[in-house]
């Protein structure tokens, strides 16, 4: 039977409904503004997120252990990946400010 990326991909927000609304409301709490860019970025971030826990999904070797009781265990993966590459380019675009404006006093 042949099954299609859209197929398989409304699979995973069915099975992984919980675990994207939580993520997506703790991840809007923490930009703090309602604005249109932060609901698009919100919109741009699930999408992201669903497309990497299909990617977890196809990588992770034992089958049996995707859904521990109505937990999708690849979607739990794929917010804490966000969660982690966002908190680090935050740290990054604040050092590397930090730096500029550092070479910016040294310059004058």
């Amino acid at each position: 039977m042949y099954y299609s990326y859209f197929d398989i991909f409304l699979l995973q927000i069915y099975l992984g409904s919980i675990v994207y609304l939580i993520g997506t409301l703790v991840r809007f709490l923490l930009i703090g503004k309602a604005s249109f860019s932060s609901f698009l970025g919100l919109i741009v971030s699930f999408i992201i997120s669903v497309n990497l826990s299909l990617f977890f999904w196809r990588i992770i070797p034992m089958k049996d252990l995707m859904l521990i009781g109505f937990v999708n265990i690849p979607a739990i993966l794929s917010e804490l990946t966000l969660f982690i590459i966002q908190f680090v380019s935050k740290v990054i675009c604040k050092k590397c400010v930090r730096v500029v404006l550092l070479i910016t006093k040294t310059l004058k």
